[in-house]
């Protein structure tokens, strides 16, 4: 059952406009065929390019620290957790051969949802 949301329009120079719509609680809402022509495909496209913005502010918290921290942050980031996202824990392939873990031991890591760089 869709809900009504609020949320304003703004423009730089304009005063925001306040305006509301109806909006799916779920992907199965029918509601959806008013918001999007094809349901299947942009729904996917819509989550998508979100996922992308949330990645980005992900990424953006950790680019004074070099590329390599970004992609890092990026590649570990999992939508969900209540601080805005669940960065996956990780070590790099060089700290990985530098402890001389085996290769169970890193199968074991991986499957524990560690990322191996």
């Amino acid at each position: 059952m869709a809900t009504t949301e609020s949320f304003s329009i703004s423009k730089r120079g304009a005063e925001p406009i306040e305006v509301t719509r109806d909006l799916p609680q779920s992907v199965e809402d029918p509601i959806w065929a008013e918001c999007v022509s094809n349901v299947e495909e942009d729904i996917n496209t819509l989550a998508r390019q979100a996922l992308v913005v949330k990645m980005q502010a992900a990424g953006r918290q950790h680019i004074d620290q070099g590329e390599d921290a970004v992609q890092s942050a990026v590649s570990g980031y999992k939508f969900g957790a209540r601080s805005g996202g669940f960065r996956r824990p990780s070590i790099s392939g060089s700290t990985a051969a530098e402890l001389q873990f085996s290769p169970e031991q890193l199968a074991a890591l991986q499957a524990a949802g560690v990322q191996i760089d």
